[in-house]
């Protein structure tokens, strides 16, 4: 609208018919500069100064001065007078500036010092220069925003892609980060829009086709293994963003591709290690549940055969990892508290005394006592503590009950009891795998867990050889 109030006064400003064709030509200059996209601050600036003494009524005398802060742009010659007609600059009613017109002499005595034309042109130029510097502002920052974020993309250490699907399969961009994470720079990429693909190793080719028929969301993240141009595996997470065209269709995928394969050769060093931990942790509780058998002849084997039991029991509950680990440790050092009792006492093929089953009844917690001081990071010890307490709370040695009792300690209760009945004893033979389950059921809800009996009854069945003769000599 601006514009159009300017051109519209050039074209009737009397100037343009009896002062000659300058005055036009330097409105329009302006108005052509204005809308330049490869315009600066400074040049439009200079440019009004100096253009826009050419549309006044007395051009060769007439100075422009522009007043922006600090910054002042001056037409040649300028010279301070008070004869001067200004117009300030606003935008959204803050001031920015000053742009002002002078004479350095008062106008003829037929003559007003500034027309009303001259006026009305100043306003409209200043309102052109608000507008147009308002637009460069924006412009720069919107450059200089482009710049930051090229910047950032330019120097990331992720790769930074666009591929384009539609209508053909090409790379739009590719960033540096490529040639150092893949090999490949991105020139190649460029030129080859199926290397995206081909890099990818062989065995994780599957993944990308369930990509593909939609059975994995093309924005879940993914790890997959690169081929670097060398033949080195890569590690790489990958994450990609869709774009879509306004029906909906994939029209280009941008994506991100980290180098993680420091991170995953770090996790497995982890694993591996903890891995060799776990086997020296379990091979030092192995010893010493052998260490307690070997005071005790008739029960030896004992331990390894619960542990057998109280694994199959977990199968079938379908216990998670931790408990898993949890039973297959304390399986193996459950009566590892023996070792306090004494030897006559454990092998004594009698009636045992009161006195004498009292220092039995003392092994959990002994057990308890020894491991307690182990940092398994898994409940071990008091799971040891407790594989003789019962559901209705007769057990012991603190007389537990329901829930209160751990899982595990359930499972290895219900273990431990059965591989005691179907083996042979100092004070009695082995009374066999169908005795040992009985007398199990009978317990069912009331000494042991339901579920757990269940579990034991559904394993033996399918697998006698749990008990088999020659598992019980050890």
């Amino acid at each position: 609208m601006v514009w159009g109030l300017l051109g519209r006064f050039a074209v009737a400003h009397e100037a343009c018919h009896h002062g000659g064709p300058s005055s036009c030509h330097s409105v329009r200059g302006i108005n052509h500069l204005a809308v330049q996209q490869d315009l600066d601050r400074e040049t439009f600036l200079r440019s009004v100064v100096r253009l826009l003494p050419a549309a006044l009524l007395r051009d060769e005398e007439a100075g422009v001065r522009i007043t922006l802060g600090n910054e002042v742009h001056e037409s040649e010659g300028f010279a301070e007078s008070r004869f001067l007609l200004a117009q300030p600059l606003v935008d959204h009613g803050e001031q920015l500036g000053r742009l002002e017109v002078c004479y350095p002499t008062p106008a003829r005595a037929a003559q007003s010092l500034f027309l009303p034309e001259e006026s009305q042109l100043l306003k409209n130029v200043a309102e052109r220069i608000v507008v147009t510097l308002e637009r460069l502002a924006t412009k720069a920052a919107l450059v200089e925003s482009e710049k930051r974020y090229r910047r950032l993309v330019e120097n990331a250490p992720d790769v930074i892609y666009r591929l384009r699907v539609l209508p053909d399969l090409a790379f739009e961009y590719v960033n540096p980060a490529a040639a150092a994470v893949t090999g490949y720079t991105p020139e190649e990429h460029y030129t080859d829009p199926g290397l995206g693909q081909r890099i990818v190793d062989p065995d994780d080719h599957p993944l990308l086709e369930a990509v593909a028929r939609g059975e994995i969301s093309l924005e879940s993240p993914r790890v997959l293994r690169l081929r670097h141009k060398d033949g080195r595996v890569i590690w790489a997470e990958v994450r990609n963003t869709p774009v879509v065209d306004k029906d909906g269709r994939l029209v280009a995928v941008e994506g991100v591709i980290r180098d993680v394969t420091e991170q995953h050769q770090t996790v497995e060093a982890l694993q591996r290690a903890t891995s060799d931990l776990e086997r020296a942790l379990k091979g030092t509780i192995e010893a010493m549940g052998v260490l307690g058998e070997m005071r005790d002849a008739y029960t030896h084997g004992h331990e390894h055969r619960v542990h057998g039991l109280a694994v199959a029991i977990a199968d079938r509950l379908g216990l998670g990892e931790e408990q898993r680990r949890v039973i297959d440790l304390a399986a193996v050092v459950h009566d590892i508290g023996k070792v306090v009792v004494p030897v006559e006492i454990l092998s004594k093929p009698g009636k045992l005394s009161v006195e004498e089953f009292a220092l039995i009844r003392q092994h959990p917690e002994a057990g308890y006592q020894i491991l307690a001081g182990i940092d398994f990071g898994l409940p071990v010890a008091d799971v040891v503590r407790c594989h003789h307490e019962r559901m209705d709370g007769s057990g012991y040695p603190r007389g537990l009950t329901g829930d209160r009792i751990p899982m595990a300690a359930r499972i290895l209760a219900v273990a431990d009891v059965a591989e005691a009945i179907a083996s042979h004893r100092p004070y009695r033979p082995a009374l066999g795998v169908d005795v040992a389950v009985r007398e199990v059921e009978k317990g069912r809800g009331t000494l042991f867990d339901t579920d757990v009996v269940d579990a034991f009854v559904a394993a033996v069945r399918d697998d006698p050889a749990l008990f088999e003769p020659e598992d019980l000599t050890g």
